[in-house]
């Protein structure tokens, strides 16, 4: 029973810990915290940042 109650989401939140360690280099140390942040989230998800680039370019392409 202790086997179930451990949070599935362990993973993400070592994989975002990740993600920032990379992303916090000597020459990003100066970037704002917001900005971090939204680095962080694109690097997570950068597969569905590359489909809205694509459909950005579709749609204002017409």
């Amino acid at each position: 029973r202790i086997f179930l109650t451990i949070p599935v989401t362990t993973c993400s939140s070592e994989r975002s810990f990740s993600v920032l360690r990379r992303l916090k280099t000597y020459l990003r140390s100066t970037i704002s915290q917001l900005r971090l942040n939204h680095l962080a989230i694109l690097y997570c998800y950068k597969e569905r940042a590359q489909n809205l680039s694509i459909i950005q370019r579709i749609y204002f392409s017409e």
